[in-house]
């Protein structure tokens, strides 16, 4: 390295200065060219499964190898110029050093999916590369289509009804035909499939392999004889005539038609006990949509279940209520003197949110089926499932049904709202309408002549835009609530938040263009419901509250799912979305018409059409607003908005002169739930339960119906379980590339750092010599990556946790994302320990290795594969993980669940035992105790004897009363905590002393 000169102070700083400017410029080109190739990589491996990806990826490849040679020209330039000019290189660093290493895989992926791209196949077998495994490649997708002769065959979109017929006529002249190969199979059934039944196959490659794959999945998805029977039924019972008066013989035709093909099509599915089911049926259509969904659930493995079930459920149900309802303490009303805002509370079952239809679970809903039901925009569904509904404010949605000729309150057209026999009323103010259409008072007083009322549960303040000039309006004395914010301002312009387009990966991995808006002022990113159907997306719960202008909550919260963005110069972003019914109504407000706006178009905008209004279906916000912004802002015109560069393009933002001035008045209303409801939700929470069964979601009861039906135990007598697929059949885009990326970025930390790397390494040793893991014998479905994690405990000992990442997301999602959680079964904390307090003789163990005593069916083991090898001159191997594994959000349910079944099964010999796990059991500590010292003594026997059946181990033993550990495993019984006064240890998060019998907390300062 040179040595530094012995210029003056001035001199020398401004030489830093240079220095250190040349060396970013010089990082910035190794990073730039660097992301350019794992960009290509990205490309490459949607390529696989995509054809516009792969007319892309072969385009982009053609400067692969410029760019890698690029790469490592600047990369040299960069570490010489900083080894000869810096005193202390900054270049490269550790984390520069991982980066180089992941543009080096890219590299090398990038040729290896070109390879499995052009090269040809033989003998129907597939191309293998260490990175990924295809079952085919583009000319085996090609095929001469041309040649196929035409078959004259219906295309099937999806219809319930057609697939009979569908399957039927493709069998008999597609798949009997002796001269046809599958792969030809394959591209007349993609012929004649669109919409919905295209979208479950076209993922597959057209190979002789996947024909069987694709035909069994739709005869799985369409051959329901339920689902079909309820369809032929429900176009039997809505049938209508088209003309109200005389009858003709046109007419009665089309209803002989019907009603001929509809009774014929329900005996050829030959229904056991026809009029049974029958009954069962038409009860069925007149119960309300969350008992039915209940109902459903619990007969979810029976094909049809008759009259005699529905009868013994619904009585059942009825004692549920009664019990819950009558140990639910009754609100009183709210002092009118304390508050401006008067609320009438009720019993706490008028405030459960209006039921909504499961399409899945309903296959003739309750209303007209068969045929366009919606009265907004004509589709086969429930208007309070209409999302083009939905997406308007209340007040459009008033106005939408001024014509409606059925019921304001359940929205059913076959009655009015007087005749209405249901129960429910607005769970917001109490009164007959339904919540859809509630508007608050404070919005409806406002909406005078000239007041437009956004929607309020946006979490954009921008809801209401009105002429008017309205300020400081009085609280309402409704029982809606809100925080009302008011700005009057006359100017001869706007501001234009910025609009992008952006595409983002679907559930089966196509990618869908939306427009958006970026928001670095949110906390969250956000998108509409309508944007999560399209994208196939399943929300799961969300918890949080989201506050906005003057601290008021955003109600409507219909959960979060995950979304990865992709653009055109940069790698996929993926976050986690809140998913709202609108963002904010269509932007701009209104059209913008003048010439100023032409000096933009000359630039690459992310979104052409930022000067004509068009609805929002998502929010970027801080989470990703600096991944997504690349630099500062353009100045085009010194009067207009600037150009803010993004990853996919230039957004147009800031504010704007108009030619055409205009006064407006600004309003915002942000509503706030009840707080009664909020007190009901607390009370449901707090309240024990007469059965936890009643409590479970349709995903818990699910999770629990799949493993009492799929366990088992081996002769050993462990427990063997089934992962809980929220679908019998997961469709996941294996991760084999971007998980070895990840293990590639792992060894070369464990590589700088021994002390890790020897822990790690004994780790994985130990976890194959006790055959938690074995060499994978099936190529992966689902590859977990995985990374150390040090856990200090209280004496400072940082101790080894290796985490297996099952969040790994895949463009179909992951592992993680196709698992029901499961229902919760772990006892309350607070009860456990005063229960632990209660005995005058304490004692406490642990399960060893709680987790992994519980194996895991073989065959979904392919699911929970890992890369590992012990030297990086070994070849990497794939590891199957045979037990359940810490990472999936199913094991901590089937842990529990198995110590349950293990009491059920084996408890009625170990009362004792079988009451501690029951009652004391808390994740794998079991602190329990007894009275006497026999009772302590049998406690102790049987939790060991009981637990061994299972294949369980108990240690970490600790008592008061010392003579009950001998001849345990004393490993860890009573250690010393560090510096600390010795025998303490630790119990359920807190410090015991077993020989004053005192439970503390243990807090200490950072040194």
């Amino acid at each position: 390295m040179a040595e530094g000169g012995n210029g003056g102070g001035g001199d020398l700083g401004d030489q830093d200065i240079e220095i250190s400017r040349a060396m970013v410029k010089r990082k910035t080109k190794v990073f730039g060219v660097g992301s350019e190739i794992i960009s290509i990589c990205s490309r490459g491996e949607l390529a696989l499964t995509s054809a516009s990806d792969r007319i892309v990826f072969r385009g982009m490849y053609q400067t692969l190898d410029k760019l890698y040679e690029r790469f490592n020209a600047f990369w040299e330039d960069a570490t010489d110029y900083a080894e000869e000019f810096e005193p202390t290189p900054t270049f490269p660093t550790d984390d520069d050093e991982v980066y180089r290493s992941a543009v080096k895989d890219s590299y090398y992926m990038a040729l290896g999916y070109h390879a499995q791209l052009v090269a040809p196949v033989s003998g129907g077998t597939s191309l293998q590369g260490e990175s990924t495994r295809l079952t085919s490649n583009s000319s085996a997708r090609v095929l001469n289509s041309s040649m196929l002769p035409p078959i004259d065959l219906k295309v099937f979109h999806g219809d319930q009804l057609q697939w009979p017929t569908f399957k039927g006529l493709f069998t008999s002249v597609v798949i009997d035909d002796p001269n046809l190969s599958n792969a030809q199979r394959f591209h007349y059934l993609l012929s004649k499939l669109d919409g919905y039944a295209l979208s479950t196959v076209k993922h597959l490659c057209i190979t002789n392999e996947n024909f069987p794959v694709a035909w069994d999945g739709l005869c799985r998805q369409y051959d329901n004889r339920r689902k079909l029977a309820g369809s032929f039924l429900a176009r039997l019972l809505s049938y209508k005539p088209h003309h109200t008066g005389r009858p003709s013989a046109d007419s009665l035709q089309q209803f002989l038609a019907n009603v001929t093909d509809s009774i014929s099509s329900l005996e050829n599915l030959n229904i056991p006990n026809f009029a049974n089911y029958l009954l069962c049926e038409l009860a069925l259509r007149c119960l309300d949509p969350v008992t039915r969904e209940s109902f459903e659930v619990k007969m979810v493995n029976t094909e049809f279940p008759d009259f005699a079930s529905l009868r013994d459920f619904v009585q059942e149900r009825c004692r549920v209520l009664r019990l819950t309802q009558e140990s639910m303490p009754k609100l009183m009303d709210t002092p009118t003197h304390s508050h401006p805002i008067v609320r009438t509370i009720k019993p706490p079952n008028k405030f459960t949110p209006a039921p909504r239809y499961n399409p899945a679970l309903l296959a003739h809903g309750s209303e007209s089926s068969g045929g366009p039901c919606c009265f907004v925009c004509k589709g086969s569904h429930a208007i309070r499932d209409c999302s083009l509904f939905k997406s308007l404010s209340p007040s459009q949605r008033l106005e939408k049904l001024k014509k409606f000729p059925g019921c304001t309150n359940c929205l059913h057209v076959s009655h009015k709202q007087t005749q209405c026999s249901s129960s429910w009323n607005c769970r917001f103010c109490q009164k007959r309408h339904n919540s859809l259409l509630h508007v608050p008072d404070q919005v409806q007083r406002l909406s005078g002549p000239g007041v437009k009322a956004g929607n309020t549960n946006s979490p954009n303040p921008q809801n209401i835009r009105t002429q008017g000039r309205e300020s400081n309006p009085r609280p309402s004395d409704g029982s809606g609530s809100g925080a009302f914010t008011g700005a009057s301002t006359s100017s001869e312009g706007g501001v234009l938040l910025g609009t992008i387009r952006a595409s983002i990966l679907g559930a089966q991995g196509r990618k869908i263009e939306f427009r958006g808006i970026l928001d670095p002022g949110s906390m969250f990113s956000f998108v509409t419901a309508e944007c999560a159907d399209l994208l196939e997306k399943k929300a799961s719960p969300f918890r949080g509250i989201i506050t906005g202008v003057d601290s008021a909550r955003l109600t409507n919260i219909q959960g979060r799912t995950s979304v990865t963005f992709v653009s055109r110069s940069a790698d996929p972003l993926t976050t986690e979305a809140v998913v709202v019914p609108t963002i904010t109504p269509p932007l701009p407000q209104h059209h913008l018409k003048s010439s100023m706006w032409d000096d933009y178009f000359k630039y690459d905008l992310s979104d052409p059409t930022f000067t004509s209004p068009s609805k929002i279906s998502f929010l970027i916000g801080a989470d990703l607003y600096p991944d997504v912004v690349t630099g500062t802002p353009v100045v085009v015109r010194r009067d207009g908005p600037r150009l803010l560069n993004t990853i996919f393009g230039h957004t147009v933002i800031g504010r704007y002169r108009s030619t055409s001035p205009s006064n407006t008045t600004n309003l915002s209303l942000c509503t706030v739930g009840d707080p009664g409801f909020q007190l009901q939700r607390f009370w449901e929470l707090e309240e024990p339960l007469a059965n936890p069964n009643s409590a479970m979601s349709p995903s818990e009861q699910q999770c629990e119906a799949h493993f009492q039906s799929t366990h088992n135990r081996n002769p050993e007598g462990r427990y063997v379980v089934s992962l809980p697929f929220t679908s019998p059949s997961p469709t996941i885009i294996p991760n084999v590339a971007r998980a070895l990326s990840r293990f590639y970025a792992l060894e070369q930390k464990l590589e700088k750092n021994q002390k890790l790397k020897r822990d790690y390494h004994e780790f994985m040793a130990e976890y194959l010599n006790l055959n938690h893991m074995s060499i994978a014998t099936t190529e992966p479905s689902y590859l977990i990556p995985h990374h150390p994690v040090y856990k200090t405990s209280l004496d400072g000992v940082g101790k080894l946790r290796v985490v297996f990442d099952a969040s790994f997301r895949t463009p179909t999602g992951s592992l993680n994302d196709h698992l029901h959680i499961g229902p919760k079964l772990q006892s309350d904390i607070g009860t456990i320990i005063l229960t632990f307090r209660l005995h005058k003789y304490a004692l406490s163990c642990d399960i060893v290795k709680m987790f992994r005593q519980v194996l895991i069916n073989p065959e979904h083991r392919k699911y929970q594969q890992i890369a590992w090898r012990f030297s990086p001159s070994d070849p990497i191997t794939f590891f199957e993980l045979n037990t359940v594994t810490y990472g999936l959000r199913s094991s901590p349910y089937h842990a529990q669940r198995v110590l349950k079944q293990l009491v059920v099964d084996e408890g009625a010999n170990y009362p004792l035992a079988s009451y501690a796990l029951t009652n004391c059991l808390y994740v794998d500590d079991i602190p329990t105790g007894a009275n006497t010292i026999a009772d302590l003594f049998n406690i102790r026997d049987e939790l060991m004897n009981l637990l061994d059946k299972g294949g369980f181990r108990l240690s970490k033993w600790k008592s008061n009363y010392p003579p009950a550990l001998k001849g345990l495993e004393t490993d860890g019984a009573a250690l010393p905590l560090g510096d600390r006064e010795p025998g303490v240890s630790k119990i359920l998060g807190m410090v015991w002393d077993p020989v004053t019998d005192v439970l503390r907390y243990d807090i200490r300062t950072p040194k």
